[in-house]
């Protein structure tokens, strides 16, 4: 008698997709399965067989393939896939806001970055909108990037910052501070002084006055928006009395000869 004794089917818990997000670092791709009476094996090809439950470090979409080589008494069981992806890292890139006075050089611009990971780096710069001019101008990306290794790995959001130009602040050299009563109305006269380059820049004084005495002028406005007045913006001055000249008219009486 012949007795035939056929293999059996082996017993398999499949393995499951990860959900997985970019990290710098080689990750499994699916959660292991296992098989009794055989040997679970993966590939990424769907040619090459491995037990080890395979990696993968870059963002994107990967086919695990999986079957179960079957034992001495258990039959092989054949391939089959599932589809795993490896989402992009979300990246955040922030510019700084900045400041400085009209007529000094720009900062640095700078950013801040929250999300790299492992080592990843960006490069490049940001730039500015164009304008020197007391004013808000826009930081915005230039020509700043991730490194080409790592950019298929971020989603990247790019927030713009603003550098703001305050105005400089002059100083007031005040001049002819004293008058001689005249009828007529006397301020002394303001200078801005530290501005920069070839630029102008007038002085609105106020006060004039017209009667003898002691007064306060105050410088209330500058020509340029570039420019702000000091914290010191009044001047004292004084306007002195007039002399008065008296001249005698020719006396007439019994001493003057010609007087008949």
């Amino acid at each position: 008698i012949t007795v035939t004794v056929n293999k059996a089917d082996p017993a398999a818990e499949a393995p499951t997709a990860r959900k997985l997000t970019y990290n710098g670092i080689a990750q499994q791709l699916v959660t292991g399965g296992s098989a009794t009476g055989g040997t679970l094996e993966y590939s990424l090809d769907n040619k090459s067989w491995s037990a080890a439950v395979p990696t993968a470090r870059d963002a994107g979409s990967y086919t695990v393939y999986y079957r179960v080589a079957g034992d001495a008494n258990h039959n092989d069981v054949p391939a089959q896939q599932l589809a795993v992806s490896i989402r992009k890292h979300s990246l955040t890139v922030t510019a700084q806001d900045l400041e400085k006075t009209y007529g000094d050089a720009d900062p640095a611009l700078t950013f801040v970055a929250i999300g790299l990971v492992h080592g990843d780096r960006l490069t490049g710069e940001l730039t500015r909108e164009k304008g020197e001019d007391v004013g808000r101008y826009a930081i915005t990306k230039g020509n700043l990037a991730l490194e080409k290794a790592a950019a298929g790995n971020y989603t990247l959001v790019f927030q713009p910052g603003n550098l703001i130009v305050t105005p400089r602040t002059v100083t007031l050299a005040w001049r002819n501070d004293a008058f001689t009563y005249d009828g007529r109305a006397h301020a002394p006269i303001a200078t801005a002084t530290g501005l920069v380059g070839a630029d102008q820049c007038a002085v609105t004084v106020t006060g004039k006055q017209t009667n003898a005495g002691s007064y306060t002028a105050t410088a209330t406005r500058l020509g340029n928006a570039n420019y702000a007045l000091p914290k010191a913006v009044t001047h004292k001055f004084t306007i002195d009395k007039a002399a008065i000249r008296i001249t005698a008219d020719d006396a007439i009486g019994p001493d003057n000869p010609d007087v008949g």
